[in-house]
């Protein structure tokens, strides 16, 4: 008889070896499942840190059983990478390759377009709807409300996220106004001489401005009130402004942002005040943190049989102050984006230029999708 106590008892040889040999073949066996059942679908939205608790906690398990699995990881974020920075076209052709990489690029083509379509009908649910009624009919679990709310909920979480960050009118090109409401596009000969936004008691972000015009200058009469994200703007609303003054309220911000009662944090919404009504633009990120820019559309974009077809207007500024650097039009939606194509700013000039290029379809929304950006230097 055995006085030890039950865990401590030593086993005899021959169990020992029993033992072990089950032990080794269930390990094989689950490692083997896990492979068997780990997808390029899920390994990208793992990835892309959009999967459920359920997925992220069955993609470590199974990294954990599989070296296989932990190959095959590291080699799809590499393949990210590459994806995101080829053009829309070449990263489609990838997605019909065999073998892993072919399936990882098929996976993230998939959910780069679906999270383009999802912010794409976000956006154009947030500008046609009243905000505290979105946000009464997300409570109540109507899908579509829902889907919005959430994009814009996802969305603030990184803007808050971004901050603090540089002093925001260097890095967004615009003027700091009193209350550290930054201003973009203000109207030469015009003043400040008030600017505010605050998070109310009811959670509602309060927006106030008023402008004062210079002898000879004119107050703009519409402006943009925009979510500063770290790498895109989210439109909150456009409200006009009568005399030189400004007032918005906008239901539910606090809740989708998470923020208490109390001044916004610098920086974090911006007025747009180069904005003209009714007039689509592109918003073009500058390099080096330098801000970004609105560069005018003859119409928004539109995307017919799989192409994207655009005319922008681009300024003398812009050709001379970046030579040598690119115009790339990228796809939101997904972490960094996808790239849709670029162009040498050699290769574009003054007036309008027409650009037509393969891209996802994206319905009517494909405007709220796109961004720009100018890239310092040539692919290599």
């Amino acid at each position: 008889m055995n006085d030890l106590p039950e865990g401590e008892r030593d086993l005899a040889p021959a169990t020992a070896s029993v033992l072990d040999a089950l032990i080794a073949a269930l390990l094989v066996s689950a490692g083997a499942a896990a492979a068997g059942a780990f997808t390029a679908e899920a390994c990208v939205r793992y990835l892309c840190g959009k999967a459920s608790l359920e997925e992220v906690a069955a993609v470590r398990r199974a990294m954990l059983r599989d070296a296989e699995i932990r190959r095959r990881v590291r080699a799809a974020l590499h393949r990210l990478d590459d994806l995101r920075s080829m053009p829309w076209a070449q990263a489609r052709n990838e997605a019909l390759a065999e073998g892993w990489d072919g399936q990882v690029a098929a996976a993230w083509i998939a959910f780069s377009t679906e999270g383009a379509a999802n912010l794409a009908q976000a956006r154009a649910r947030w500008s046609g709807e009243a905000w505290g009624r979105l946000h009464e009919m997300a409570l109540q679990g109507a899908a579509e409300a829902t889907a919005a709310w959430e994009a814009f909920r996802a969305f603030a979480a990184a803007s808050v996220a971004a901050l603090p960050a540089p002093a925001p009118a260097m890095v967004r090109g615009g003027a700091m106004g009193v209350g550290g409401l930054p201003l973009r596009g203000m109207p030469q000969g015009c003043d400040v001489e008030s600017a505010s936004a605050t998070v109310g008691p009811t959670g509602a972000l309060a927006i106030g401005l008023c402008l004062r015009a210079g002898e000879g200058a004119s107050l703009p009469t519409s402006a943009r009130v925009e979510l500063q994200g770290p790498a895109d703007v989210w439109p909150l609303a456009e409200p006009p402004l009568i005399d030189g003054a400004l007032q918005a309220t906008i239901e539910g911000f606090g809740a989708a942002t998470g923020l208490p009662e109390g001044p916004v944090p610098p920086g974090l919404v911006v007025v747009d005040l180069g904005v003209h009504a009714g007039q689509a633009t592109l918003r073009v990120a500058l390099p080096g943190g330098r801000g970004a820019t609105e560069v005018p559309l003859e119409e928004p974009p539109r995307i017919e049989n799989g192409m994207l077809r655009l005319a922008l207007e681009l300024r003398e500024s812009l050709l001379t102050l970046y030579p040598g650097s690119r115009l790339v039009l990228r796809l939101l939606g997904a972490p960094h984006g996808q790239a849709i194509a670029s162009w040498p700013l050699s290769e574009l000039g003054l007036g309008w230029n027409r650009l037509s290029v393969p891209a996802p379809d994206l319905g009517s929304g494909a405007a709220a999708a796109l961004t720009a950006e100018i890239v310092e230097g040539t692919p290599s």
